[in-house]
């Protein structure tokens, strides 16, 4: 037995009127429900129980600090700090905002509080709090805490699948850290952030430099696509993301060279580079069937078409020049080159 005359809140699993005799009912600026009891009527946990104890209420005996939750949200006792005490349900469980009453599901401390445990708990928060416009707290400035739950459970979700940001406010998708978030999970995503973040070079980078990205770079900023660093990026993991370089680094012979080599790129370099034999050599060691945009001259040159026929096969001929398309030799190899392929390809299946 105890008198309920100090902060403490009780755990029961039913709750109406007729089960709660000793107590009145009063409101508190609308807070939350609190239960009290006369001055000095004595109580016990029993009368607010269905007497199915837990464990943990079996060793609690009579101890008034054990919890309690209801369909209204909590009981707690005249003197209580309800800020705090929300505060410090929601970081043991951010779901139990839920519990809350509409006030402080509106204030900002707690739902970032309870986002903080759990993402899923914005779903509790008021409808101003999600249409960014809290209850602050006195003393922090207007928007402040709503910002920080937004961004938070921002950067959850696009953390586990980053197109989610497009789903997200324009202010949101001007947050860099929900922006970095999501195109360190998914960088063709960057075509949803900002303009500003599209020309944030650390953004920029971390969207260009992931495996599953396309064309991240395409949605870069002009002046980082004339970055030779944010190019060389790019080119490392898709090499035909030099369509969307810079015309100055089109023309950068070791730009090229270097994307030439990890594969399908030849078609995006300037018109001289493709003319640049050694350029066009290595690009065709990768993939034959890239002499179609070599210059006509190479298109001409004996040894450029046998690297090509070499690398893809005899079929590659026909990119050739009319004068080596009719050159007896270079038609054998063609014959001689298109029949092994066959070869391999019939030993593999």
């Amino acid at each position: 037995m105890y008198e309920i005359n100090q902060l403490c809140v009780i755990k029961y699993k039913k709750c109406n009127d007729t089960m709660l005799p000793n107590l009145s009912r009063i409101s508190l600026n609308n807070d939350v429900s609190v239960a009290t009891n006369p001055p000095g009527k004595a109580v016990s946990a029993a009368d607010y129980d269905d007497g199915m104890e837990t464990e943990e209420e079996e060793q609690a005996g009579d101890n008034p600090g054990f919890e309690i939750y209801s369909v209204e949200g909590f009981i707690t006792i005249p003197g209580t700090n309800l800020l705090e005490f929300a505060v410090e349900k929601v970081k043991e469980d951010g779901l139990l905002l839920s519990l809350f009453s509409k006030k402080l599901r509106a204030t900002g401390e707690v739902v970032t509080a309870a986002v903080e445990q759990n993402g899923d708990a914005l779903q509790w928060a008021s409808d101003e709090i999600k249409a960014g416009r809290g209850v602050m707290m006195a003393a922090v400035p207007q928007n402040v805490l709503v910002d920080i739950v937004l961004q938070l459970f921002a950067v959850m979700k696009v953390k586990k699948d980053g197109t989610l940001l497009w789903c997200f406010s324009k202010r949101l998708r001007s947050n860099r850290d929900v922006v970095m978030a999501a195109v360190a999970q998914n960088g063709d995503v960057l075509k949803w952030a900002s303009p500003e973040l599209q020309n944030d070079r650390e953004v920029v980078m971390t969207a260009v430099g992931q495996y599953d990205q396309d064309f991240a770079l395409k949605w870069a900023s002009d002046n980082l696509k004339d970055d030779k660093g944010v190019v060389l990026t790019a080119l490392v993991y898709n090499a035909a993301a030099l369509k969307y370089a810079s015309e100055k680094l089109k023309s950068d012979r070791g730009v090229v060279m270097t994307a030439v080599q990890e594969g399908e790129a030849l078609k995006f370099a300037s018109a001289k580079l493709r003319g640049d034999r050694e350029v066009v050599m290595a690009a065709l060691a990768v993939r034959g069937w890239d002499l179609q945009f070599a210059s006509d001259e190479l298109k001409a040159d004996r040894g450029v078409v046998m690297a090509a026929m070499a690398q893809a096969g005899g079929k590659v001929l026909q990119w050739a020049s009319d004068e080596l398309q009719s050159d007896p030799a270079v038609v054998s190899a063609a014959t001689t080159q298109e029949n092994r392929w066959r070869a391999l390809y019939d030993s593999s299946r």
